[in-house]
């Protein structure tokens, strides 16, 4: 059985059964922004200084090589060890972000909010899917 057929019912018609299929892809897309749309106006807050705001490897995409073979956060110059945090998707975003918008907060978090859209949108799809 499908997700989709839990949606579906014998009484409804095609046409009322994609209405149903939106209104949920809509509902996904709607309730984050509504929660989390506000964020795009705050600046940064707690470890975005040294992640992002001061961290000179996050504002080029020509560090990207860099990225990809050092630690996310502690020492700027310090290789990957055991335990360091190593989130190379995430920095080379950080790196397209300040590379279009330029250091500014609220382009970094409308794009973080963009990216969780994206991914509920991609789980919306996943669960209609299978």
């Amino acid at each position: 059985m499908k997700v989709t057929d839990l949606f579906a019912s014998n009484w409804l018609s095609p046409a009322a059964e994609k209405k149903q299929i939106l209104f949920w892809v809509l509902a996904i897309t709607i309730a984050p922004l509504l929660c989390f749309g506000g964020c795009i106006r705050n600046g940064y807050v707690i470890d975005d200084a040294l992640i992002v705001e001061n961290n000179p490897n996050a504002a080029t995409l020509k560090r990207v090589g860099y990225v990809l073979t050092h630690e996310h956060w502690g020492s700027l110059n310090q290789p990957i060890n055991p335990g360091a945090v190593y989130r190379p998707i995430t920095m080379i975003s950080f790196q397209a972000t300040s590379t279009v918008w330029g250091n500014s907060a609220p382009a970094h978090h409308a794009v973080n909010l963009a990216l969780h859209l994206c991914n509920s949108l991609l789980v919306a799809a996943c669960v209609l899917i299978f």
